[in-house]
């Protein structure tokens, strides 16, 4: 069996830079340190072939506990809901307070808002735009950020889930909206690929940027770490650690990061596999301790095929699509300590 590079070379592409957008606006408010305005226009946006697949006859979801047990006897990893929609869901997001989730369909449209203890929808944003890989939570869990293109300039937009509405982020760069998403003011490091396909850095309250790799690596989807001194970062098909400060960086493990633990020493990520170098053939959600550099397997799951992982504010519940099905997992997690 070999290891596919096909995500990761699929997500190199779609955060290659393309185009600096974000033109100045009137008529402007300020949201969390940033110029907004009122403004929704146009269709379009990332182009990502989504990789989730038609729902078809669902696996059977009973019993789906890890077998690994902490010594309270309580499962490292179980199920406890299922989402279904009537289309195929992926790249689920859970919110920091863990009462919401967002996905994505297949073809990457639209971002569709569900409550994470009824799985009901509850909302959706601009269902025929490509819009859904690209979309993060705000730290309080009512705003969620994405971006889309439009008249081929790249424009960031924030949703309220409370209001309903739908605001422009001006004079920001399109590229750092991960990192954006998360910021807690105008001093946080912004992270961004640069047009070299290496790391930047600049904070919302600078019109200058600092290379903060020291490789000639080719680089994508860079992840902050929560007290933001460290950075996962993509290369090939390898997760390396960098440090922000430094730039110094070590290699990790294959695979695909998704989100840091907030609590603890480590991050989750997943790992797809191929039999015939083309179409997943299984995947697995896995937990890298930092401290003792060691991945430990979550799910362990033949018959389900977990991708996109992404986890609460507080640690204690993980999401995940199932390829295979197009439903999105909802887990409770118990990391062993560190």
């Amino acid at each position: 069996m070999v290891f596919s590079n096909q995500i990761s070379f699929l997500l190199a592409f779609c955060l290659i830079l393309t185009l600096v957008a974000c033109d100045q606006a009137n008529d402007s408010a300020n949201i969390n340190g940033f110029l907004v305005k009122e403004s929704v226009q146009g269709t379009g946006g990332v182009f990502t072939e989504n990789q989730i697949a038609s729902p078809n006859s669902a696996a059977n979801l009973q019993d789906v506990n890890n077998n690994d047990k902490k010594s309270n006897n309580e499962p490292v990893l179980s199920l406890k809901r299922k989402i279904s929609y009537k289309k195929a869901l992926a790249c689920p997001k859970i919110s920091p307070n863990g009462k919401f989730l967002i996905a994505t369909t297949e073809g990457n449209y639209g971002i569709y808002i569900f409550d994470n203890t009824t799985s009901s929808l509850i909302g959706s944003v601009k269902e025929n735009s490509r819009i859904g890989f690209n979309s993060y939570w705000s730290n309080d869990s009512d705003v969620i950020f994405y971006k889309e293109k439009v008249n081929n300039n790249w424009k960031v937009y924030t949703y309220s889930i409370t209001a309903k509405q739908t605001k422009e982020l001006t004079a920001v760069d399109h590229r750092t909206i991960q990192s954006l998403a998360s910021a807690q003011d105008a001093n946080d490091p912004l992270l961004f690929i640069n047009e070299n396909l290496q790391i930047s850095k600049t904070t919302s309250n600078s019109t200058n940027s600092v290379v903060i790799t020291k490789n000639q690596s080719q680089y994508y989807n860079p992840i902050l770490s929560p007290k933001k001194d460290y950075v996962l970062v993509h290369s090939g098909s390898m997760i390396n650690l960098l440090e922000l400060e430094t730039g110094d960086e070590t290699s990790l493990v294959q695979g695909i990061a998704t989100a840091w633990h907030p609590n603890k020493n480590g991050f989750i990520y997943f790992l797809d596999e191929t039999n015939d170098g083309h179409s997943t053939s299984g995947s697995e959600v896995y937990y890298y301790n930092l401290s003792t550099r060691t991945s430990k397997n979550l799910t362990k799951t033949p018959y389900i095929t977990e991708m996109w992982p992404s986890i609460s504010g507080d640690g204690k519940l993980l999401t995940c699509e199932d390829e295979k099905t197009g439903n999105v997992l909802v887990y409770t997690l118990n990391i062993l300590d560190d």
